[in-house]
Order: C-alpha cells, then structure tokens, then sequence
C-alpha cells in the first residue's frame, strides 16, 4: 500500500476504513484476475485490499454521484444481504431514495411501465385496506387481502415512491445482484457498487473496492455518499416569475 504520511487527509481516510475493516477482500482462490492490482497483499488467503485505491475510487465515484444530485437526480439503491440492509434503509430515508432491501424484482428497469402500474395498484390497495375499505367483506377475504398486502410489501415497500426510472444505480456488492446490474445497463444507468475482490470491474461503471460481508464496512461507504450529497445544492426547475423574458422590450 502506498504511503501517506505526506497526506493527513488522506491517512485520516485510510485510518477510518482500516478501523471499518474495509481493507479484507475475499479468499484469493476467488478473487477476480481484474482486481489483482487492487490488491496488495493476502493473510491467511485473504486478500488485503489497498486501501489508497479504494480512496482515489471513492473520490471519484463521489464526485460523479454528486454532479448527478445537484442536477436533481435520485438514485436507487440495491442491498438485499442482511449485513446491509440497516445502513442501506437509513441511507434511503435520509434522501427519500428508493431502495431494493430484499429481492430484485426483475425488469424493475426494462419493464419499468408495467411494474410501476403494479406498485401503484400495491400503493392503493394498502391505503384501502388501511382505511378500513374491505370491513364489509368475510373475514377471511379480508386475510387474505392482507397476505397479498403483505406479500407485495417485500416487491414493492421499498420502492413506494418511485415514479421514475433512476439516474444512477447504487449497488452493495455487485456480484450478488448481477440482474440488477445487467438491467442498468441495457437501460444505460450508470452504476456505482461497493464490491468485494470478486467483482468484476468491467460490469460496472465506478467500483469501489471494500468488504462487502461487513457491517461497519458497508455503513462506512454508504456514510461517505450520504456525507458527500449531503453537501450539494439541488438545483430545481426556476418558477414562472423567475423565467427570464423572451420577449425583451423593444428599444
């Protein structure tokens, strides 16, 4: 690993990802060959990420993301492993992101329209069923509405408020959600993913190399973005008043 003792900055980074224990890959037997100059060492077979490498990624990967939200782009977020999911929901409800939380549903991306149609028939029975619409119907019609409710909750809680398709996708080890991946980019939306050393760089558009099996490891990396956007100014649509004249006077 490169030095950066002429960095505090940096060295402060380097320091949190180690305490994070960012720096563990996976066993070398499966590390991707795209990945090896990624790595700097092994222990025990484990491969040792570079942690330098990972910041200058990160640098990167934030510096597009955020370029993305300041033009008013939302972003979904894919992390169904339970190590994720707690940093993960508390990520997308800081910014009102969708987020995938227990399986991707596929064609989310390429059939968009069609799934959307059956998110919103979700959103509305909910809102009935919570509004006591179907007290007139037997009781077990009315249990088994709430199974169907329940049911389309793990498809579509997490994606409620989606009305659109999303700028970028952010994804929590890519190797594990390879459909939602290939989805983005038949769609041509980027993709930013915290991958293990299994990952294969060329699937995504901005890697950045970390543990994936770690809580602490995820949370640091989903920390950084929410830190980084928390930054930028949205820009939003002028209102009429403000829209200059078209017509300017005639002198």
């Amino acid at each position: 690993m490169e030095t950066t003792q002429e960095n505090p900055i940096l060295e402060a980074q380097i320091q949190e990802m180690v305490d994070a224990g960012v720096f563990y890959g996976c066993h070398k037997s499966k590390t991707n060959p795209k990945v090896k100059n990624l790595v700097f060492g092994n222990r025990g077979g484990i491969e040792l990420i570079d942690l330098t490498k990972t910041a200058d990624a990160l640098e990167i990967a934030l510096s597009f993301l955020s370029k993305l939200r300041e033009n008013g782009g939302h972003f979904l977020l894919v992390a169904t492993q339970p190590a994720a999911q707690e940093s993960a929901k508390g990520f997308a409800d800081q910014f009102n992101f969708p987020v995938v939380l227990r399986r991707w549903l596929g064609g989310l991306l390429t059939n968009f329209k069609s799934l959307i149609g059956r998110k919103d028939h979700f959103v509305k029975l909910r809102s009935d069923f919570e509004a006591n619409a179907f007290e007139h119907l037997k009781k077990k019609e009315r249990l088994d509405i709430e199974r169907e409710i329940l049911r389309m909750d793990e498809l579509f809680g997490g994606i409620q408020h989606m009305t659109d398709l999303p700028k970028a996708l952010i994804v929590i080890d890519p190797h594990l959600h390879v459909t939602a991946v290939k989805e983005a980019r038949l769609m041509k939306i980027p993709v930013v993913a915290f991958g293990d050393t299994m990952s294969d760089p060329d699937s995504v558009d901005y890697l950045v190399l970390g543990n994936t099996k770690s809580k602490t490891s995820i949370h640091w990396f989903l920390g950084k973005i929410g830190e980084a956007l928390s930054k930028v100014k949205v820009q939003t649509a002028p209102t009429p008043q403000e829209v200059p004249s078209q017509n300017p006077k005639a002198e």
